[in-house]
């Protein structure tokens, strides 16, 4: 036994110092995270692909938006580089403020801390890693999110404070994820969600104007851009409580597990602010 694990960890160091998997756009090289990495290997007969990127490359790059009906980057195809976009950044505008904000904070992204003081994040998936460095570029940094669900982001040299209070995670059904975030100063509460527009825009505030948001979506659609809804509102604390409860017992909840746990998100997912 004490052979054939070293036999393990040596074959884990080849794959570790092989020249050929390293990755120069990122200066990453290959990690073995567990020594039967060799054996799983020796298992693999077939390679099935699609044509998604999952085998060649799948770049998620922040291109475009539409911020309060302003479109930006539709000149140079670069949002981030957009001056309009750029002076509202500095001058503090409350919309542009109010979607990096739900682009900073409505994900599972974890903040890491280098010795020299650069952040760098893990994300479960490229979306919500480009949409955060997307809001970085634009000086709404999250720069660190604590065990105890305490997310700090820092914006044009101001530190502000939140409480994750619940996750309504994405799934296929609902097409959207959420979260409950509590301002740790003023002690609001905010719904922050972020999905596909057939899920987001049937729950905007009533009488918002969506004609152009929808001509936004259709038009990054036919450029061939994957496109993403945000919004958010503000909650009372007597809702926000009223409505947790319900969340808590649905998830506690084990006679239809599936339909008792979707009625909470139902319930909270209204008169959203696109």
């Amino acid at each position: 036994m004490v052979t054939l694990d070293l036999a393990k960890g040596v074959y884990a160091k080849f794959i570790d110092c092989d020249d050929q998997m390293f990755d120069p756009e990122t200066n990453t090289p290959a990690h073995s995270a567990n020594t039967a990495i060799s054996e799983d290997l020796g298992q693999v007969e077939y390679i099935l692909s699609d044509k998604t990127g999952t085998l060649t490359e799948n770049r998620m790059i922040f291109k475009r938006c539409c911020i309060s009906g302003v479109l930006y980057g539709d000149n140079t195809g670069d949002a981030l580089k957009d001056a309009r976009l750029l002076n509202a950044v500095s001058s503090n505008d409350p919309d542009v403020v109010k979607f990096l904000m739900v682009m900073a904070l409505c994900n599972t992204v974890v903040p890491i801390k280098s010795n020299d003081d650069t952040i760098s994040y893990k994300a479960q998936s490229q979306d919500e890693e480009a949409l955060v460095n997307a809001a970085s570029n634009l000086n709404m940094l999250l720069t660190s999110k604590d065990s105890s669900g305490i997310a700090e982001i820092c914006f044009n040299g101001s530190k502000f404070c939140y409480e994750v209070l619940d996750v309504l995670e994405f799934t296929s059904d609902r097409k959207r994820m959420s979260i409950v975030v509590k301002e740790v100063k003023s002690g609001k509460f905010l719904l922050l969600s972020k999905g596909a527009d057939e899920a987001i825009f049937p729950r905007s505030c009533p009488g918002q104007q969506t004609k152009t948001y929808l001509e936004a979506v259709e038009m990054y659609s036919h450029l061939g851009l994957r496109t993403l809804c945000l919004g958010c509102r503000d909650l009372g604390e007597d809702e926000y409580k009223e409505w947790s409860k319900k969340f808590q017992d649905a998830s506690c909840s084990l006679d239809n597990r599936e339909v008792n746990h979707s009625r909470p998100y139902q319930f909270i997912m209204v008169h959203l602010g696109l």
